[in-house]
Formats: structure tokens, C-alpha cells, sequence
């Protein structure tokens, strides 16, 4: 009575079938709608490198000019971390106290919704009490996206300062305009001030103090609108015009009006024009250059605003071609040439008009075709030239994984026609890798998903198994052939045998992505998009098995005259004929030795697991660019010219170095940026620039070791760091948190850490503390009770010194477009000791005149550059790379060190860095993997409408799990997020062949077959499509794990391939492991559990 309600089922599934072999054509239409609108779609995705990414963390940056970072800690970050350590969602607080500088860094907590967590910090911030002279704090948003998409250099023969003014008054402007671009900022060269320099002893003999001069400059120096006047019928604006037009205007300005006349500004002071104090000094290959930053506005596309900032910059392909056709001397005539004069033509003025016309359109397209910035730059002696590019390692790593998937295709349609040997069957099921393909844009689309590595590394992943049902379907129909069925009976009769086995193995291959809803962190947001584009694509091949294959196949009949048995002939080769032979006996042997079987089953997976712990764990690899940055960081109290002066001898060497293509240095930092707390005039950057190579990993760690060995033989510099342009940006990957109330002790400690880590850690590289030697440091502390009898007060003094020392920039010059500086202070000639500085009469208006020195007692010493608070605590961060061993044996190593540290008891240590965000990530991705089994499980018991069997069928997974360890252990590949993402990918595929195998055997048990035969039987009959189903997607993962490299027909760089690799090894050993043993094992177990004859 069972097999009852089976052959119901079986016959409602033919019925239902039957349409897609009697309507071809409707089901070809519809086939073709939803390629075209998955095309439609396509087209309109935008390309990016990974799938925009919501980092949840703020920072709060506040100037305070002129105080130390002591002062910056008390009297800025603390009050600011206080009010905003409550916010909603706040997970850590980070504050940073420079000298003038504050930075809060808030953390929340993966999923925190950003706007309203932004709005609750300004609120917050609008009760914090800050000084006076504290500037209004800024609150920032974290996000990779605020790295320049594109860097310009402009050099030239022109001085700096004039290439400043071309950046500034040329290029800045057309580039704002560009759709899409936010912002546009200029670094380096010589920027100009209009320097007042105070005779401070003519000034004292008048009896006048600088505050005077800055507010008479301040109010002279103004444009005002009056209002408007009417006379008669017409309507005057009425403005007063007073901003000065030239230097001899400022020198002019009324100071002071005396009985014996007026004071000018010119008897006072000095008026001139100089350069500003360089902030930044840069270069292109040693050559001195000015940096152009381009940033994008957030929604823009950074491929096509880089093409458009491209065209504008260095012109369209037709404009290059025209500019290279005018330095060409034998230039080709071409339709614009002019025409010869026709002798024999009566009407001169009609030809001088044509030919003035002529001239005209020449100039104009001439205007037009030459109308780009690089060529707007050569006409004023300068050269600009694209430093940094964002778009170029996206485009060339998104067409690497688009190479891929497409030569996976290629090498699966492959190994059908090697198992069919027919041209028929293989074209029906490769056309349905790009009908799945195609089919999928239009939910991507839908999704706002856009075309990163991440998301066409799904397709990829994917490609392979497009044809998995594809290859079931066929085969049930081929089947059908066999038992003498016509064509179209064969078709809807072989499509309804097979259509509940398939539906069950696509939907526990979907399963497994759900659960990862539940990642939290950067992992859950990484790879949602490669999630999604599987569940499209995978969903979209089994409505092409269901419904497609049966309607091609049933049009594919064969020849007049050819015998029915060919196609039974055809399929079946010698060489499958033997295999299939072969494994007969060993399925046969294994049958008859069951416990034998199962005993080394389970050792095998002992074995495996033992060996997990070997394998260590990291966050992410990293992305090797074709890039690298070299931080290098002098003493505290080095000038800008002094480490210029350090730094350029490295640089130069560097670009002697092996593969390297191009160098950018810059030092020094605008203070405008948003920069790392350690840089400063001390620290410098310089970018490497690496040549095209098959293997950029490589190049870069021997770029490394090069670069390593030269800076540590100079002993001027304190310290550097290697980093890389940000795809994914973290933490330190190792560091120490020093923690502790005391600087003394925190800087003691932090040493004796650092020192540990350096000497007894393996693998760990460029070792460095954030508790470095500040800057030097004169502190001036005033005598109240001197100064109340003086009746002076500390914020007089304070403001007088300020003026003097720092100067005071009351208003701006303005020349046509640009704003420049006028800052008042003392000339350097009259202040440049400590002495001087003593000397400085405090009471300028009043006499005598009282010396700094009487009123004050001054210090010399060395203040911290930093002081940085953890939570509530004081502390540092002792920070370093890894090579050549994986993050988390190393952080397990570095715990073990830093036990042994003596310390105070005030004094704690524990580990920072990324070991937080993997910890969290890897565990969110352990708990997803779980649920994913369980979510097989319960697909595959609705199925099978029991509990037993689909324990059956889970005992792939840990045979699984032999592969992985066995291949991931013998290629050095640690446990990370991807690895972990390709454990979930797995558990959805490898109990697919299982499914159909079990599915088979319980067919023939509802027909009556006794069990081993049955079991035999089954196993015989899904041989091939097990293992054409295991190799098509094994080969359609290849290419993504880079091993085809070095291929001609491949032609591969590998860019991007540390993010894809892992997760196709981790599939392709799984796959083949559970395959192998999944086609004796699980027939074992079977006979085992099924106690029925």
C-alpha cells in the first residue's frame, strides 16, 4: 500500500510536467523574458570591490589650539567621553589626546542604525562645557569610501607655489564639477601667507600692543552691502568696497592717530609675501610635486566616476589620438584637411569666406579636442600625472573572478561531453549556466546588489552547480529512453522521477545561507551579497532543470533510422564501463564488510579532528594590490625638512629596488585630514608602486624584507610600519593593551612589552608602541600673585603670548579666487630662543615694561605624543605584524609572553588588535554553520518524511570535513571567515549526491527490491550523474583558486585572489573527499540502519 500514494504523486508530477513538452514555444518566451530582463538589470549594476559596508564607528575630532595633549585629556576628551559612553549601542570608547587635537573614537555594535546614533551624539555633545579657545567639535564618520578614489601629481619646472596656484585655481574646479565627485583637495607645493612681522620695539615706543593691529586689519579688510537706493524708476544696490587689492594697500592701513600725525601699519611692521610653513612636502619619483585628492560623493560608482574623471583629466581615446596626431610631424590628411584652392573659381570673396569658415571650424574643434586638463597643465610648463587609482584593482579584480566563472563553464560543459559523448545533450545542458546567469540579475538587481568580487565570487561559486539538476533531469530522462519510452513520454516521465530529489538537494544547497542573517560583524555584511547571488542563481537552475530540460530534450530526437539503443551505446564508454565495473566489486566488498567499513570511517574523522587545531585562525588574508605603504616615523620633535632630509635617501633606494614601478613619498600631514593619531611633521609615507607580476604576493613580502633591511640600518628612524590602501580596513592585527593611570609606568611597561613580544615571538615584525616621546616642550607656569600686583591675569598674559608666539590670522587677502592668509606675529629674527621668548614684555601698554621672566617660572621637558584612554582608563597600545604565521597561534604565543612581564599591580595587559573582531566573527559564523545543518536536516526530513534517513545522508558532511583539514593543513591555509564561509557552502552541497543516491535506493525498496540489491542497484544508477555532478562543479571552482595562473590559456594575475581562493579550496577537498567516500560510506550505513530484508 505504500507505493500507492507514491505512483499518485508520480502521476499528478507528469501531468503538471506534460505542458513543458506540448507548449515549446511559450516556454521559450518565457525563457526569453527573463534573460532579457535579467539583462536589463545587468546593466544597470553598478561595480565596486565589495559590497558597501556600514563600519559602525564615529569619531569626534576637536581643536584646541596651543595646549599640550595633558591638556587636551582633561579638559577636551574626557569631558567628551563621559557624555557620549552612554549613547545607544556604544560597544568601546577610544579617546586620543594630541598636542591640539582630540579624537573620540566611538565603537557600537554591528546592525547600530548609524543616523540616529550620529544624532544622539550631537545632542550629547551639545552639553559638553569646552574651553573657549576649544573649536567646535567635529563628528565623523568612519568609512574606507573617505580615501581619495583617484591621486594627482602635478610637477613641473614652475616653483611650488606656483604649482599650488594652478591645483588651486585650475584643476580644482573642473574636477569639483564632475557628477559624482564630493570633494577635491590639494596637498603640497608652497602655500602662501601674507606675513605681518611685528617691530616689537618700534611698537613699544608708541605704546601699542598686537591686539590692535589684528583688530584694525580685521576691520579694514571688508566688503559690506549697504542696502539699495531707488532713483526714479531704477533700483541701486549700494556697496562699500575696502578689502585690499595689493600689499601697499595693507602697509597703508591707519594703526593709531597721534596729535603729530597718523600710524601707519608700514611703520610697525613689515608687510610681505612668503610661503607658509610646509606641512607636506611630496614627491613622484624624487621629483617634487603637488598631490590632488578627488573624493567621491557616497552613492557615486567608483568605476565609472574614475572613467569620467579619467576622460576630463587625460581626455577622451579621440582626444589623445588628436594631441598625438599634432606632435606627430608627418601627419595623415585627414577630412578636416584644408581643400586646394580652386584656380579656376571667379568668386575670390566667396572662397575667403568658405575658407574663413574653414579656419573657424578648425579652431573650434581644435578648442574642443584639446579642451582636458593634462593638456591645459603642458600650456603652463607642468605635467599631471594619476598617482593612486581605486578603480583599477576593483575592474581587474572583478574581471578576474568574471574570467573565472567563465572558464569554470567552460571546463564543466567539458567533462559533460567527456561522460555523454553526445553534442545533442551537452549543448541542452550548457545552455543552462547562462540562462541561470542571466536569469539571476534581475533579482540581483532587485536586491541593490551591486557586482563586487563578493557577489560575482557567488556566480563562480555557483557555475558549477548550475548544471548539478541539469545533469540529474537529463540523466532520468536518458533512463526513460533506455525502458523503450518515446522521446516526449521519456521526457515528462524521467523530469517527474526526479523532480522531488532535485527540489530537496537545491533547497538544502539555499538552506545553508540563510543562517547567515545571523553573522554579526563585518563577516555578515561581507558576504551577504555571495549569499544572495547563490540562492538567485541556484533557484533559477532548478526552475531550468524542471522546466527547460524536459522541453529541449524532448526535441531532441534522434536521426531517421538510427537505432534506439544508440543512445544507451553512446552514453556507456569503455572507460566509464570500467569504473562502474570496478566500483561494483567495491561496493560489493564493503557491503559484506560493513563494521570494517564504518571502524576506518571513523577513524578517518578522528584523525581530521585532531588535526583542526593545527591549523590556526586569521580574520581575513590579506589582499595582496600591487601596493604598499611604508610609514616612517622619526623622533617626535623632528621638523618636516629634517625627516624629508632623513627620508628622501630611503626613497631613493627604494626605487632602485627589483619590481618596483613608481614611488610617491609624502611628509609631514595636513592637519586638516583625518589622519592616524602617531602622524605628524616627524612622520612620512611613502607609496610603492609595484610592476605587473603573475605572483604579487610574493613581490610584495620580498618589497617588504627589502625595505625592512634598509630602514632598520638608519638609525635616525625610531620606527616604521607597513600597511596597505584600504579594501577592508581593521584594527592593528596584534596588539597589546597597556593599561594603567600613571604615564611613567605606562611608558615603562609598554617598553618591557614591546621588547618581549620583539625578541620571543616568532614571525611578529615591525614591533612599535603608541607611547612615544613627545615633543619638546617649554611650560610656562605664572606667578598669580606677581602678576595680581603687576594687575595682570593669566588670560591677558596667556592671549599676549599666543599672539606673539603663534600669531593671530585676523582676516584673508583676497585674490581673484583664492583666500590667503594674513597672519600677525612676531618676526622670527626677534623670537627664536627660549631667552627671547623670556624677554617678551607682557605689559605692552603700560609701563615699565615687565619681562615674562618676572612673572613666570619656565620648564623644558619632554611631554608624551599621546594619551590615549581605553573605556576610563589610561593606556597604550603596543602593536605589530605577523609573517609567516597565522593571527591566532601568534595572539595564543603573545598571551603566553606578556604573562611573564613584570608589571605593577596597577597595571593591566590583555589583547587587543583584531582579536575581538575575529573572535566575534568566527564564532557568529561556527553558530551559522551549525544552524545550517540543522536546516538541512530539516529539509531532508520533509522530504523524506523521516528522521532516520536524513542522519543517513548527513554523514557526508564529517566525511567532508577529511578533505578540508587533510588539504587546508597541507597547504598552510588557516581557519578565517572565508574558510568558514566555504564550511557553510559545503554543508549544502555535499549531502546533494547523497539525496539522489538515497533517493534512488528507497525507489526501488518501494518496488519491492530486497535491500542490498537495491542498495547495489541504486549506487550502479548514480554513478554517473554523482560524479559528473562532483566534477562540473569542482572544475567550475578551479579557476577561483588560482592554481590555473600561470596557464597561457587562463592569463590570470591574480588580483583579489586571497579573498576567493580559501572558500573554493575549502569546497573542492571537501566535495571530492565526501564524493569518494560518500559513494561507499553512506551505502554502508544504510544497510546498517534499514533493518528491513
Amino acid at each position: 500500500m505504500s507505493g500507492a500514494p507514491a505512483a499518485e504523486t508520480e502521476l499528478a508530477q507528469r501531468s503538471f510536467y506534460r505542458f513543458t513538452t506540448t507548449r515549446p514555444v511559450a516556454v521559450t518566451m518565457v525563457v526569453l523574458a527573463t534573460v532579457v530582463f535579467g539583462l536589463v538589470g545587468l546593466s544597470k549594476l553598478p561595480i565596486n570591490l565589495l559590497p558597501d559596508i556600514a563600519y559602525p564607528t564615529v569619531t569626534i575630532r576637536t581643536e584646541y589650539p596651543g595646549s599640550s595633549p595633558e591638556d587636551v585629556e582633561e579638559r577636551v576628551s574626557e569631558r567628551i567621553q563621559d557624555q557620549v559612553s552612554v549613547v545607544q549601542g556604544v560597544r568601546r570608547v577610544t579617546s586620543i589626546s594630541r598636542a591640539e587635537v582630540s579624537d573620540v573614537v566611538l565603537e557600537f555594535t554591528w546592525g547600530t542604525e548609524m543616523v540616529f546614533a550620529i544624532s544622539d551624539i550631537r545632542e550629547r555633545l551639545d552639553r559638553v562645557r569646552l574651553p573657549d579657545e576649544a573649536e567646535r567639535p567635529l563628528v565623523l564618520r568612519y568609512d574606507p569610501s573617505l580615501d581619495p578614489v583617484m591621486t594627482f601629481g602635478l610637477t613641473g619646472e614652475a616653483d611650488l607655489v606656483e604649482l599650488r596656484r594652478i591645483a588651486e585655481e585650475e584643476l580644482e574646479r573642473e574636477l569639483a564639477k564632475i557628477e559624482g565627485v564630493a570633494a577635491v583637495k590639494i596637498r603640497g607645493g608652497d602655500e602662501e601667507e601674507i606675513r605681518i612681522s611685528i617691530d616689537e620695539p618700534a611698537l613699544g615706543v608708541l605704546g601699542l600692543d598686537i591686539a590692535t593691529i589684528v583688530t584694525r586689519l580685521r576691520e579694514e579688510n571688508v566688503n559690506t552691502a549697504a542696502g539699495t537706493i531707488e532713483e526714479g524708476k531704477t533700483e541701486f544696490l549700494v556697496r562699500t568696497l575696502g578689502e585690499f587689492r595689493n600689499l601697499d594697500e595693507v602697509g597703508d592701513v591707519i594703526v593709531d592717530r597721534r596729535n603729530e600725525g597718523v600710524i601707519r601699519l608700514r611703520d610697525v611692521a613689515r608687510v610681505t609675501r612668503v610661503p607658509k610653513e610646509k606641512e607636506v612636502i611630496s614627491r613622484i619619483d624624487g621629483e617634487p610635486c603637488v598631490l590632488i585628492d578627488v573624493y567621491k560623493e557616497a552613492k557615486a560608482n567608483i568605476v565609472a566616476l574614475a572613467h569620467a574623471i579619467r576622460d576630463r583629466t587625460f581626455g577622451t581615446p579621440a582626444q589623445r589620438a588628436y594631441v598625438a596626431g599634432l606632435d606627430d610631424p608627418h601627419p595623415t590628411a585627414d577630412e578636416d584637411s584644408e581643400p586646394e584652392a580652386d584656380d579656376s573659381s571667379t568668386d575670390g570673396a566667396k572662397d575667403d569666406g568658405a575658407a574663413h569658415r574653414r579656419d573657424l571650424a578648425k579652431q573650434r574643434k581644435h578648442r574642443q579636442m584639446t579642451d582636458f586638463l593634462a593638456q591645459l597643465t603642458r600650456g603652463f610648463g607642468a605635467e599631471l600625472e594619476l598617482l593612486q587609482d581605486q578603480s583599477g584593482f576593483i575592474e581587474t579584480s572583478v574581471a578576474e573572478v568574471r574570467d573565472s566563472a567563465v572558464i569554470g563553464g567552460a571546463f564543466a560543459i567539458c567533462i559533460i561531453f567527456l561522460f555523454l559523448r553526445r553534442i545533442s545533450s551537452t549543448i541542452i545542458l550548457a545552455l543552462s549556466i547562462p540562462i541561470s546567469i542571466a536569469a539571476s540579475f534581475a533579482p540581483i538587481f532587485l536586491s541593490e546588489i551591486s557586482l563586487n568580487v563578493m557577489s560575482l565570487g557567488g556566480l563562480a561559486l555557483g557555475v558549477g552547480m548550475l548544471v548539478d539538476n541539469s545533469i540529474v533531469v537529463l540523466e532520468s530522462i536518458a533512463r526513460a529512453r533506455e525502458d523503450g519510452h518515446g522521446i516526449r513520454d521519456a521526457a515528462v516521465l524521467g523530469v517527474s522521477r526526479v523532480a522531488s530529489a532535485v527540489t530537496a538537494s537545491t533547497l538544502t544547497t539555499i538552506a545553508v545561507f540563510f543562517p547567515i542573517v545571523f553573522v554579526t560583524g563585518m563577516a555578515g555584511q561581507l558576504f551577504r551579497d555571495q549569499s544572495l547571488t547563490v540562492v538567485y542563481s541556484l533557484l533559477m537552475s532548478l526552475l531550468v532543470a524542471l522546466f527547460v530540460i524536459p522541453m529541449l530534450a524532448s526535441r531532441n530526437a534522434p536521426a531517421d533510422g538510427e537505432p534506439e539503443r544508440t543512445y544507451k551505446v553512446v552514453r556507456s564508454g569503455p572507460l566509464f564501463r570500467a569504473v562502474e565495473s570496478l566500483y561494483g566489486v567495491l561496493l560489493g566488498g564493503a557491503l559484506r564488510l560493513r563494521w570494517l567499513v564504518l571502524l576506518v570511517a571513523v577513524a578517518l574523522l578522528g584523525l581530521a579532528a585532531s588535526r583542526t587545531s593545527h591549523l590556526g585562525n586569521e580574520l581575513l588574508p590579506e589582499v595582496s594590490q600591487g601596493e604598499l605603504y611604508v610609514d616612517l616615523f622619526l623622533p617626535r620633535d623632528a621638523t618636516v625638512e629634517r625627516t624629508d632630509a632623513v627620508v628622501e635617501p630611503i626613497e631613493r633606494e627604494i626605487r632602485e629596488f627589483d619590481g618596483v614601478a613608481r614611488t610617491f613619498l609624502a611628509v609631514g600631514v595636513d592637519k586638516q585630514e583625518l589622519n592616524d593619531s602617531d602622524q605628524g611633521e616627524h612622520s612620512a609615507r611613502i607609496l610603492v608602486t609595484l610592476a605587473p607580476s603573475t605572483n604579487l604576493h610574493a613581490a610584495e613580502e620580498q618589497l617588504r624584507e627589502d625595505v625592512r633591511r634598509l630602514v632598520e640600518a638608519v638609525p635616525e628612524v625610531e620606527s616604521f610600519r607597513f600597511s596597505q590602501p584600504s579594501v577592508l580596513t581593521f584594527s592593528a592585527p596584534l596588539a597589546v593593551e597597556v593599561l594603567g593611570r600613571d604615564l611613567i609606568e605606562l611608558r615603562e611597561v609598554s617598553a618591557s612589552v614591546e621588547e618581549a613580544i620583539r625578541t620571543r615571538v616568532p614571525g611578529v615584525r615591525d614591533v612599535r608602541s603608541t607611547l612615544q616621546r613627545g615633543n619638546p616642550e617649554v611650560v610656562i607656569r605664572l606667578d598669580r600673585e606677581r602678576m595680581a600686583s603687576l594687575e595682570l591675569d593669566s588670560g591677558q598674559v596667556a592671549d599676549l603670548l599666543r599672539s606673539k608666539v603663534h600669531g593671530d590670522v585676523p582676516t584673508r587677502f583676497a585674490e581673484r579666487e583664492r583666500k590667503i592668509d594674513m597672519r600677525v606675529g612676531m618676526a622670527k629674527r626677534d623670537l627664536g630662543t627660549v631667552a627671547e621668548l623670556l624677554a617678551i614684555n607682557v605689559n605692552p601698554n603700560g609701563s615699565p615694561e615687565i619681562p615674562l621672566a618676572s612673572i613666570a617660572q619656565v620648564r623644558r621637558l619632554d611631554g608624551p605624543s599621546e594619551i590615549r584612554r581605553i573605556g576610563n582608563v589610561r593606556g597604550a597600545e603596543v602593536q605589530a605584524t605577523v609573517i609567516g604565521f597565522d593571527l591566532g597561534t601568534t595572539q595564543t604565543r603573545i598571551e603566553e609572553v606578556i604573562d611573564a612581564v613584570p608589571r605593577p599591580a596597577a597595571i593591566d595587559l590583555r589583547i587587543g588588535g583584531q582579536k575581538a573582531d575575529m573572535d566575534d566573527s568566527l564564532d557568529s559564523l561556527t553558530m551559522a554553520l551549525l544552524l545550517a545543518v540543522f536546516l538541512v536536516y530539516v529539509v531532508m526530513a520533509s522530504q523524506f518524511e523521516s528522521l532516520v534517513q536524513p542522519l543517513i545522508i548527513l554523514c557526508s558532511l564529517p566525511l567532508a570535513l577529511v578533505g578540508v583539514v587533510f588539504v587546508l593543513e597541507a597547504l598552510n591555509i588557516p581557519i578565517s571567515v572565508v574558510v568558514l564561509l566555504g564550511a557553510i557552502v559545503l554543508a549544502g552541497i555535499v549531502v546533494n549526491n547523497a539525496i539522489i543516491l538515497v533517493d534512488q535506493i528507497n525507489r526501488f525498496r518501494r518496488e519491492g527490491v530486497a535491500k542490498f540489491e537495491a542498495i547495489a542497484r541504486g549506487a550502479r544508477i548514480r554513478l554517473r550523474p554523482v560524479l559528473m555532478t562532483t566534477l562540473t562543479t569542482v572544475l567550475g571552482l578551479l579557476p577561483l583558486t588560482g592554481w590555473l595562473q600561470n596557464l597561457p590559456i587562463v592569463g590570470s594575475t591574480g588580483e583579489g585572489l586571497e579573498l576567493r581562493a580559501p572558500l573554493a579550496i575549502t569546497v573542492i577537498a571537501g566535495l571530492l573527499a565526501s564524493t569518494l567516500l560518500t559513494l561507499v560510506v553512506i551505502p554502508t550505513v544504510y544497510s546498517v540502519v534499514d533493518r528491513k530484508p
